[in-house]
């Protein structure tokens, strides 16, 4: 009879490397497994209180967040109404309920610009120099130096308007307001009588910063560069006034003409004939007295009164 084998078993042999390489690993992560559970549990108490303080924290900038909105809503409701109202007074509380915040600075930029509307440059340079010097970190820092500078240009200091103009340039070299100080520099320049520089200010604006929305403005001021300046246009010569009505009389009433001038006796020009005088007529006897308007007196014959003779009686 053929004899039956028994199966094999499947023990690794002894000395197998990867068995053994596997079994360290198992031991291992069973070791580092173990650790990190009895270091949680030894530090249960850390764990917690850290998460506890990081939860506390994000409640916490959660609501600083909505503090932070809600006095934002609230210090730009306060702008608006003293925009609204048209005074400094009302402008000068927003700054001061909220200084060191953006609205405060907008509040100045609106003081300025309203006390330049009512005729008081030197005011409005009084609150732009206190904006510029304490918010530097203003969105509309810009803003506040090119206002300054258009205030000493059209006063006449241009040494005074080019350092805010420039100062624009170093604070952002290509935000929304360079080009324009690069075109006021040409306007200072041309206020000093430079033209290719105030050429070369205005050629910069367009080729330092391509695309801005001031590159007409810049291309007309060439234009006018090219064209120079205009000829004087002497001044018409003023109308007469119109000759004033007559007064009127102490009733309202317009004062009447002053009559004609009566000619003198003697010197009176005859109307129609002049050999022909006016009669009057006398009595049924023939008897009357005339005058003559003639200007040659007729030689009387007889002086005072007679009676005339008649043919001597037979």
């Amino acid at each position: 009879m053929a004899k039956k084998h028994k199966p094999h078993s499947k023990k690794a042999p002894e000395g197998d490397p990867v068995t053994e390489g596997r079994s360290a690993e198992e031991a291992l992560a069973e070791s580092h497994a173990s650790e990190a559970i009895a270091a949680l549990e030894e530090n249960k108490v850390r764990i917690l209180v850290v998460v506890l303080a990081l939860a506390v924290g994000l409640c916490v900038y959660l609501v600083w967040k909505q503090v932070v909105q809600s006095n934002h809503e609230e210090a730009s409701q306060a702008y608006f109404s003293a925009v609204a109202s048209g005074k400094v007074e009302e402008l000068d509380k927003v700054a001061g309920m909220y200084s060191g915040s953006i609205v405060a600075g907008n509040a100045l930029l609106a003081k300025a610009d309203l006390q330049i509307d009512q005729g008081k440059p030197g005011d409005a340079k009084t609150t732009l120099l206190s904006f510029v010097d304490s918010k530097k970190n203003h969105p509309r820092y810009p803003q506040g130096l090119l206002v300054l500078g258009m205030l000493n240009l059209e006063a006449g200091d241009t040494a005074a308007a080019k350092q805010y103009f420039e100062q624009i340039l170093a604070a952002t070299e290509d935000g929304d307001l360079s080009p324009l100080a690069r075109i006021r520099l040409g306007d200072a320049a041309l206020a000093d009588g430079d033209q290719e520089a105030a050429r070369q200010h205005y050629e910069d604006s367009y080729i330092q910063h391509p695309g801005n929305p001031f590159v007409p403005m810049a291309e007309q001021k060439i234009e006018l560069l090219s064209v120079g300046e205009p000829p004087v246009v002497k001044a018409p010569e003023p109308e007469p006034e119109p000759v004033p009505f007559p007064e009127k009389g102490a009733k309202g009433e317009a004062p009447k003409a002053a009559p004609p001038a009566k000619a003198e006796k003697g010197k009176a020009e005859p109307k129609g004939n002049p050999d022909k005088g006016k009669a009057k007529s006398g009595d049924g006897n023939g008897k009357g007295k005339g005058k003559s308007k003639s200007p040659a007196k007729a030689p009387q014959s007889d002086k005072g009164k007679g009676k005339a003779k008649g043919p001597d009686k037979g």
